[in-house]
């Protein structure tokens, strides 16, 4: 790490410095007692150098208009592309329901989403960024409120807007401050930013449905070598009233995650074949499921 690149980003209470190419650095956790780690967090440091040159090359052929490399949310080097796991929901991750996770336990109280926003971010991302916000607001009637954090506030969403480092989100609440990011080519279409918000909420993919082979078969024999887990599915459902959607803006990609440029995802209805990974809407399915996991869970009201 070189200090003459070091810039420091302020949080409510946390202090983050980061490098340059933002792929180390130091987080000073407690500024009451001056404790320092000098160590990236772990879903930084459990990336490998090797993992991280894959997902640059990536990121070169999405910016130089590759479609074979899949959405900006299916580049990532992090569990299916764009999530952060806790350790505990990595041992957890049998609990999940339609793409949403059974633990009413991560819910935002209230369906209440406290977030701070990077004071380096620029202002056209603060625009797109709001767009999603209400976006979720009025497709959830209400239901979803996304909103600075007060100082009451304990646990929150920080959002930042590094370039390097992929979009991504933890999923539901994890208690404290937790990580949301945002490169400026993950934020060109509205569902973009609403899909790592619904991460966010509670969301997982919505390939990883129980009824998921009823509807799409996986080429496995196209997907690139260590990211097979991001295609398997996850048991104990709870369907939320809804049917497996093909133009949920959840729903990877024909192309996701592929080695060699063949489709990864084939439909079994042939119209929806180009149909799967769309990014520009939020689907009636998308608001019905967040807002009967936040009813269920008693968040919000009917």
């Amino acid at each position: 790490m070189v200090i003459s690149n070091l810039k420091a980003i302020k949080g409510e209470g946390t202090f983050l410095i980061l490098s340059n190419d933002m792929k180390s650095f130091v987080v000073i956790v407690s500024v009451l007692v001056s404790v320092c780690f000098a160590a990236p967090p772990n879903f930084i440091a459990e990336i490998t150098d090797d993992e991280w040159a894959a997902f640059d090359q990536r990121v070169d052929r999405l910016l130089n208009g590759d479609e074979t490399v899949g959405n900006p949310d299916e580049i990532g080097p992090y569990f299916e592309s764009d999530i952060i796991l806790t350790e505990a929901q990595k041992i957890e991750m049998s609990g999940l329901a339609r793409n949403g996770v059974v633990n009413p336990m991560i819910r935002w109280p209230g369906g209440r989403l406290p977030y701070v926003l990077d004071p380096t971010v620029p202002e056209n991302y603060t625009t797109r960024l709001q767009a999603g916000i209400d976006t979720i607001f009025d497709g959830t009637n209400g239901c979803i409120k996304i909103v600075p954090k007060e100082v009451t506030d304990r646990n929150y969403v920080y959002i930042s807007g590094i370039e390097d480092i992929g979009c991504f989100s933890y999923i539901g609440v994890v208690g404290g401050m937790q990580f949301m990011n945002f490169p400026e080519w993950c934020m060109n279409r509205n569902a973009s930013v609403v899909h790592e918000f619904f991460h966010a909420l509670g969301f997982y993919h919505m390939q990883s449905d129980l009824e998921r082979d009823d509807h799409v078969i996986i080429n496995w024999e196209h997907i690139r070598d260590g990211a097979e887990s991001n295609f398997y599915i996850q048991e104990n459902t709870d369907k939320y009233d809804t049917e497996y959607d093909y133009e949920s803006m959840m729903h990877y990609s024909k192309y996701a995650f592929s080695k060699d440029g063949n489709i990864t995802i084939t439909t079994k209805n042939p119209d929806m074949q180009d149909v799967i990974g769309q990014r520009v809407r939020v689907t009636d399915s998308d608001f019905a499921k967040v807002r009967e996991m936040y009813i269920e869970a008693g968040e919000c009201q009917r």
